[in-house]
């Protein structure tokens, strides 16, 4: 995946698994785009390991306090993804979690 022109780097980090788990990656910005790029590589992935992370978009309403809530949520694989949000909608949070399975995760998040 070329993102060397045009794209913005929104967040990005590696992750080990503490707890028998990784945490959810919440990206440290807030969004306003359409089209996101999200990268996912995780060490010794084995071959039957399709799924690289599960990603939510959240927009927070102010109807039941600070709960966001999630308006689109897609499976995502191993490697390059271009995610295209359904609408533009100001000021969206981005969840990302991650298989059981991983130890460790690297993921990267560009807007256009």
């Amino acid at each position: 995946m070329d993102l060397s022109s045009g794209w913005t780097s929104v967040g990005n980090g590696s992750f080990t698994s503490s707890n028998g788990y990784i945490p959810t990656f919440t990206v440290p910005s807030l969004l306003n785009a359409q089209v996101v790029a999200i990268k996912i590589s995780t060490d010794n992935a084995k071959p039957t390991w399709y799924t690289g992370a599960w990603v939510d978009q959240k927009v927070l309403t102010g109807l039941d306090g600070s709960t966001p809530w999630i308006t689109f949520s897609k499976k995502i694989g191993l490697g390059g993804n271009i995610i295209f949000f359904p609408q533009v909608i100001s000021n969206y949070l981005v969840d990302i979690s991650f298989p059981t399975y991983f130890k460790t995760v690297s993921v990267g998040v560009w807007i256009q």
